[in-house]
């Protein structure tokens, strides 16, 4: 990859809202029953080690016994987003790119070679696209070379 493919790459990290914010909401969804899933564990297996505890007692008192933890995957979910984010960007994007370079041959238009950055997704669906849209553009252009004598011959007919 030269110089100039590289300043064009894909420099939006969010490129495809719909996939990437359902990706987010559910990472946040997750974080959120997993937090859940660890407070009612504790709350569960200290009523069984003694059943005289009021719950809402016990929960008071997981709540700030764990809240270093929780403080700390508070602070860590920003990170855990912005990961699932980049993640979901080499799945998407790839996506994007093919959609886009796909509207752009439907509207009669030549396109270049498509190629993904290294470590994005979907590679192969990128040398398939390059395989059809090379029989496409070549079939267009021959297309093209046969109207145009029968074109210019009613041209000269009727003139």
């Amino acid at each position: 990859m030269n110089a100039q493919e590289k300043k064009t790459l894909r420099k939006q990290l969010y490129v495809n809202r719909d996939v990437q914010l359902e990706l987010i909401l559910r990472s946040i969804l997750q974080w959120y029953f997993y937090m859940c899933a660890i407070l009612l564990t504790v709350v569960i297996f200290t009523v069984i080690r003694d059943p005289s505890v009021l719950a809402i007692k016990l929960v008071f008192k997981s709540f700030v016994y764990f809240s270093p933890a929780i403080i700390a995957s508070v602070i860590l979910l920003p990170l855990f987003v912005w990961d699932v984010l980049k993640a979901s960007n080499r799945v998407a994007g790839p996506i994007h790119r093919l959609r886009n370079e796909m509207a752009a041959l439907a509207a009669g238009r030549d396109v270049k070679e498509l190629r993904f950055r290294e470590g994005d997704h979907w590679s192969e669906i990128a040398e398939e696209f390059n395989v059809l849209a090379q029989k496409l553009m070549s079939e267009r252009k021959a297309h093209d070379q046969t109207q145009a004598p029968l074109n210019h011959a009613s041209q000269v007919a009727i003139g």
